[in-house]
């Protein structure tokens, strides 16, 4: 029964045999998720708004938010949420429009609405069809994802013939190594792994070798860190050959110099290269600090490393600033592996004028154990020198 009354006009056998008007009024909104609103005591609809919640639970609790991957399981509900809204234009219009009129309309609207749907199908096919199968294939990140930039550079190992090779990569630590692995033939050649600085790096890093010739790949997509870059340039004895998929540079044994007299050893993992420090001009309160160490590998090491830098009070032994990071997985060094590591430090506006040490130094980034000095006394750092605060 009908719990409402309408204007003469209005009448029709679906209202007469619908109860849905019982709920629902000409006021309801044609907004498809107010409709589902206004009807929340009925389960269906109901569910409708809970099951979006919950699915946009995980993209708003975790960082990076909105994250399209995250918020998939919402989809199919905000896919019926037109179909709401058509269901409610379906049911009002009757009652809106005069009977007579409104099957002269709907002769007339229904086949232009099909053609209309029709074309808007056909429209969104097309440009479906042209992002997946046109754009989306040669987008160099989408590349680089599915492999295209590692299986040249596979290629061309295998055809080069060399022996030792250093990897530019993002994902050093986990996917790189296995996927270059799978794709080269030849699977005795000895690969290190470095970032050279894109945004996943602590910094940036570069992996050389003493008294062998280098040969680095780094994949087009992959940045290299300016101050990195310099030391990449080509000169006479650097050769930079470049592809759309990556650039290669060959490097002679004469372009890394041998271990100095004043180098750090560090138990088990590697000798520290000294830095010009004195060379670093005054830093001002406010303003970063960049700095390159050298490391040379001793042996391959089973357990992780990082490397960190600290700006310490030397009379309180306050850490004023500090870096933590290593770019070169320490688990692919070999023996006399040159690693180069770039360090950014920010030192707060609030810093007191005055001269402060830089501490460097290793650790198991599980343990948290730091690696010891080998020196007298023992200790778990080395002092790279003072630098000058100003403000």
């Amino acid at each position: 029964m009908c719990l409402r009354t309408f204007p003469a006009r209005w009448a029709c056998s679906r209202c007469a045999a619908t109860a849905r008007c019982a709920t629902t009024g000409p006021t309801d909104p044609c907004s498809p998720s107010l409709v589902a609103l206004t009807r929340v005591r009925q389960p269906r609809y109901a569910l409708a708004l809970i099951w979006i919640g919950a699915m946009l639970i995980p993209t708003i609790v975790t960082s990076g938010a909105p994250n399209f991957t995250r918020a998939l399981g919402a989809l199919p509900m905000v896919f019926a949420l037109p179909g709401i809204a058509v269901d409610w234009l379906a049911f009002w219009t009757p009652r809106w429009i005069d009977v007579t009129r409104f099957h002269i309309v709907r002769r007339i609207v229904t086949p232009l609405f099909a053609l209309l749907l029709l074309a808007a199908f056909a429209a969104n096919a097309a440009s479906t069809y042209d992002d997946y199968f046109n754009k989306w294939p040669r987008h160099a990140e989408t590349q680089f994802v599915f492999q295209a930039d590692f299986a040249a550079i596979a290629k061309d190992i295998d055809v080069s013939g060399v022996m030792d090779v250093a990897v530019g990569g993002l994902s050093n630590d986990t996917l790189d190594d296995p996927s270059l692995y799978l794709l080269r033939q030849r699977k005795d050649v000895r690969v290190r792994w470095f970032d050279p600085g894109s945004p996943l790096s602590s910094g940036g890093a570069i992996v050389a070798w003493y008294g062998k010739p280098l040969t680095a790949y780094v994949p087009s997509i992959v940045p290299v860190e300016p101050l990195l870059a310099d030391d990449l340039r080509p000169n006479e004895h650097y050769e930079l050959i470049e592809t759309d998929r990556f650039r290669r540079y060959h490097i002679n044994s004469n372009a890394v110099s041998g271990i100095g007299p004043d180098a750090v050893t560090f138990e088990d993992t590697a000798l520290l290269q000294p830095v010009g420090v004195e060379e670093i001009p005054a830093v001002r309160a406010g303003s970063g600090l960049q700095l390159q160490t050298v490391w040379i590998a001793r042996a391959p090491i089973a357990y992780p490393r990082r490397v960190f830098v600290h700006v310490v009070d030397p009379a309180t032994g306050q850490i004023i600033a500090q870096h933590d990071g290593l770019d070169a997985p320490s688990r692919f060094w070999r023996e006399g592996d040159y690693v180069t590591q770039l360090h950014t430090l920010k030192i707060s506006a609030s810093t007191p004028a005055g001269r402060y040490e830089l501490w460097i130094g290793l650790y198991d980034p599980v343990s948290n154990r730091r690696v010891p000095v080998q020196s007298d006394p023992p200790s778990d750092h080395a002092v790279l020198g003072s630098i000058e605060v100003t403000r």
